[in-house]
């Protein structure tokens, strides 16, 4: 369970890192953030700067790169993270179990991210091929628990065996 945790820890650092690539990417959706953000906070505060508009757009023309620059290094930061969760997952877990749960994460928290952050579409193609994914995901950790159990059964037999073999020099 450790290693699932771990890999579905490290799928989700790679959609943190597919949005940050995609902020530090597109000039527009920084600067449009940044544009609502302060108009909201013009109109809750109350307060009309003189020349609203080219304040808003040289503030926000200047942040914009900033925050480009920021996110430009948080992806950096977001995929070590999840390199090193997902090296980890795999000492804890088969290569499929992390692979398949590191993927999966990362595709539904990038999915339902891009929903709420971008307003990205999930039409009903993606929700059906989402159940296929987790579908998938779950018949693999049930025959991936079988085939653990039958291979700690024939450690136990031979382990069994070899004792016995270490018990019957002993009497000889």
């Amino acid at each position: 369970m450790i290693g699932q945790s771990l890999a579905i820890g490290a799928g989700i650092c790679a959609a943190l890192a597919s949005i940050f690539a995609k902020l530090a990417m597109a000039s527009n959706v920084v600067s449009d953030l940044c544009s609502a953000s302060l108009s909201a906070v013009f109109v809750s505060a109350d307060y009309q700067p003189k020349d609203e508009t080219k304040f808003v757009e040289d503030f926000c023309c200047s942040a914009s790169v900033v925050i480009r620059f920021l996110c430009f290094f948080l992806m950096f930061g977001a995929n070590a993270v999840m390199w090193t969760l997902f090296v980890r997952s795999l000492q804890h877990a088969s290569s499929v179990v992390a692979t398949v749960t590191n993927t999966a994460s990362n595709f539904f928290f990038t999915a339902i991210s891009g929903y709420v952050l971008f307003g990205e579409d999930l039409p009903l193609m993606w929700w059906i091929g989402a159940a296929f994914i987790l579908s998938g995901l779950l018949l693999m950790h049930i025959f991936a628990a079988k085939d653990d159990s039958s291979e700690k059964t024939k450690d136990d037999r031979k382990n069994r065996g070899q004792e016995d073999v270490v018990e019957k020099e002993k009497v000889s």
